[in-house]
Order: C-alpha cells, then sequence, then structure tokens
C-alpha cells in the first residue's frame, strides 16, 4: 500500500507539472510561484513519507480512500458549470 500511494502522489505531481507547464505560455505563470509550489510539495512529499511509516496499513488506506474522494468532489464542484 505504501508503494501505491508513493506512485499516485509521483502520478498527481507529474499531472499538476504538465498542468502548470502546458499553462505557463498562456496564463503566465510567475517563476517564483512555480518555485513555491514545489518546495511546498516536496515538504508535504517527505512529511507524508514519514507519516506513511507510522501509520497503520489499514488506516492509511482508509485516510486515502478518503482524500481520493475529496480531490474528486473538489474536481466536479469546479467543473460545474460545464455540466
Amino acid at each position: 500500500m505504501r508503494e501505491a500511494v508513493g506512485n499516485s502522489m509521483l502520478v498527481i505531481a507529474m499531472n499538476r507539472a504538465g498542468g502548470c507547464l502546458g499553462q505557463q505560455n498562456s496564463a503566465g505563470i510567475p517563476g517564483a510561484f512555480v518555485i513555491a509550489f514545489v518546495a511546498i510539495a516536496m515538504a508535504g512529499l517527505v512529511a507524508g513519507t514519514r507519516l506513511a511509516n507510522k501509520i497503520d496499513q489499514r488506516t492509511l488506506k482508509r485516510v486515502f480512500a478518503v482524500l481520493l474522494v475529496l480531490i474528486a468532489s473538489f474536481q466536479i464542484w469546479q467543473s460545474r458549470s460545464l455540466l
């Protein structure tokens, strides 16, 4: 399970990085913002890794499932005007 969480976080990070890079030309995202975003993401990765090593597997699965549902719900809420 720990590997699955790590892999999922890597895929999410790559997805977001691709989105940021794709919008760079049209949205003009400041470089300082991107650097701050990456630094915060890396700190979260380190903290999450340490926390995952201390949490029971069953609890980790439940927390991960709830997090995925929350993220999906937020994305649906953001795209409500498209529905």
